[in-house]
C-alpha cells in the first residue's frame, strides 16, 4: 500500500522565510542585537539567514519545481560555507564537548576537522545538484 505524498503546510514555508529574513536583517544591522551575542562575522550570519530563507522558498515551491536543484545547490553551498568558516576561523572557545580521554587540543582539532569535512561534503552535494539542474535543461532541449 503506497503512502500518499503529504506536502508540508505552506505555513512552514512562511515561518522559515520570515526567520531567514529576520536573520538577514540582523546581518545588515537593520535589526540591532547585543554584540556579545554575535559569535561570527555579519556575512556568516547573513548566510545563515539565507539558508533559512531558501529552505522556506523550497518548501513553498515544492519538490517538483524546475528550480529545486538550483536552490538546493545554493542552500547546501551556503551550509558548506558556514561549516568551512567554523573549521578555519571559529574561536577555540566556541567548541565544546568532545571525546573523553582525548586532550582538549585533540578534541579541538577533531572538531575543526569534522566541520571542514562537513563543509567539503556540502560543496560536493552542491556540485551534484548543479549538475542535475543543468543536465535537466540539456535533456529538455
Amino acid at each position: 500500500m503506497e503512502q500518499p505524498n503529504k506536502k508540508p503546510p505552506k505555513a512552514f514555508a512562511w515561518v522559515f522565510m520570515a526567520a531567514g529574513i529576520g536573520i538577514i536583517l540582523i546581518a545588515f544591522e537593520v535589526i540591532l542585537v547585543d554584540e556579545s551575542a554575535v559569535n561570527a562575522p555579519l556575512w556568516v550570519i547573513g548566510i545563515c539567514g539565507l539558508v533559512f530563507f531558501l529552505a522556506g522558498v523550497m518548501i513553498f515551491l515544492g519538490e517538483k519545481s524546475q528550480y529545486n536543484n538550483l536552490l538546493a545547490a545554493i542552500l547546501v553551498a551556503a551550509m558548506g560555507t558556514i561549516g568551512s568558516w567554523v573549521a578555519f576561523f571559529g574561536t577555540d572557545d566556541g567548541f565544546s564537548g568532545g571525546i573523553p580521554f582525548l586532550s582538549a587540543d585533540s578534541n579541538l582539532s577533531l572538531a575543526r576537522l569534522m566541520f571542514g569535512f562537513g563543509g567539503l561534503v556540502c560543496f560536493l552535494i552542491a556540485g551534484y545538484a548543479l549538475k542535475q539542474q543543468f543536465a535537466k535543461k540539456e535533456k529538455s532541449e
